[in-house]
């Protein structure tokens, strides 16, 4: 099984999206698409103009990782007790179930050692489709778990108005590398994930 991987700060926010809406949305880079051809000819250089005409066609062949079906498993940091056959499996952010313990008591296994049996969280790909990430909506920005806390000022009328975007800039810019932040407007796959029980 396909898996999916975050730093425990996104992790925390899309867990409660999930919780909240049943849904949420995620976004990955496109490799630089070198493999992107059309008839055979690299189109890398060219590949704004093709996507405008038929995105589909293009990216044949930069094919994207998550398929529509695709049930995939999300991988956090977690800890797992006892002994065969009676082992137990907690999660960093979940609630301890030794009293008087804090987290840095256990030794936490990283997500990259997660296996699909010890996964608590399980999502089907719903949709799929390539997209520059400047075309992103707010509806997205908050199912990516971007929640605004912090950009806002305080109207006249005493309302809280939030900028939603300037927070998702942020949060994106402290995510990925030189080369792929908001202003370089990057491709990206966007992916719509629905959650799933471990047998669905």
């Amino acid at each position: 099984m396909k898996s999916l991987f975050y730093t425990q700060p996104i992790l925390k926010a899309k867990y409660k999206v999930l919780k909240e809406r049943g849904e949420v949305v995620t976004r990955r880079l496109i490799k630089p698409c070198s493999n992107a051809t059309v008839a055979g000819r690299n189109i890398n250089n060219e590949l704004d103009n093709y996507i405008r005409v038929q995105p589909d066609w293009v990216f044949t062949e930069a094919k994207s990782p998550l398929q529509v079906g695709d049930i995939v498993y999300w991988r956090e940091p977690f800890f797992v007790g006892g002994t065969k056959p009676d082992e137990w499996v907690i999660y960093k952010d979940s609630k301890l179930p030794i009293p008087h313990t804090k987290v840095e008591d256990y030794e936490w296994q990283s997500p990259y050692s997660m296996s699909e049996k010890y996964a608590r969280t399980f999502t089907r790909v719903m949709d799929v489709r390539p997209e520059r990430l400047q075309k992103i909506t707010i509806e997205d920005m908050q199912l990516e778990g971007v929640i605004p806390e912090k950009s806002h000022y305080l109207r006249a009328d005493g309302n809280h108005i939030f900028n939603t975007k300037y927070d998702f800039k942020s949060f994106w810019d402290s995510t990925v590398k030189p080369g792929f932040k908001w202003d370089d407007n990057p491709w990206l796959w966007r992916y719509l994930l629905k959650e799933v029980k471990r047998n669905d």
